[in-house]
């Protein structure tokens, strides 16, 4: 009988928050904060089973950044960041338990415009629909004349069929 107190003399490891990624073409840069100096390290493949490739830094800092080089443009990557203090002290997120993150490399080739079409309505409107072969924002140009296209009418959705409304014609 009696009390007792447990006293904990080791050190917590690393709280890693704010995870970003910003994808290019064929690199993406991943950055993330912890709220001590750690090492940076990502883990990352294609699928979510097989983060089979890494880049890190051994530099002890609390503002991490690695960049991933040699993408494929248009991938889906997923990845963990790992960040390990001086004590040995590791932290992984998303915590491994989870699935990990994921982002998609940017392809750089336009969108193919195709099945243009034009359709005229009562009261000066006109539907304008087309197809793309991958999502694409849809945006119309027009005016009076073919050297005057100061109008325009927009959608951000990203689509594949699109269909925007021309109206006060």
């Amino acid at each position: 009988s009696g009390t007792y107190q447990a006293v904990y003399t080791g050190s917590l490891p690393p709280v890693i928050s704010a995870v970003s990624v910003a994808p290019g073409a064929t690199t993406a840069n991943i950055s993330w904060t912890t709220d001590k100096s750690s090492t940076s390290r990502v883990d990352y493949g294609t699928a979510p089973t097989s983060l089979t490739l890494s880049a890190s830094d051994p530099s002890l800092v609390s503002n991490h950044s690695i960049a991933l080089t040699g993408l494929g443009i248009g991938t889906t990557y997923y990845f963990r960041v790992t960040s390990v203090d001086n004590s040995g002290g590791s932290s992984t997120s998303p915590v491994t338990a989870a699935s990990p993150a994921s982002f998609t490399t940017i392809d750089p080739t336009p969108p193919v415009i195709s099945i243009v079409s034009a359709s005229p309505s009562f009261g000066g409107s006109a539907a304008i629909t087309w197809t793309t072969n991958k999502p694409s924002t849809s945006r119309i140009d027009y005016g009076i004349s073919p050297a005057s296209l100061s109008l325009n009418s927009s959608n951000v959705s990203m689509v594949t069929n699109h269909s925007v409304t021309l109206s006060g014609l």
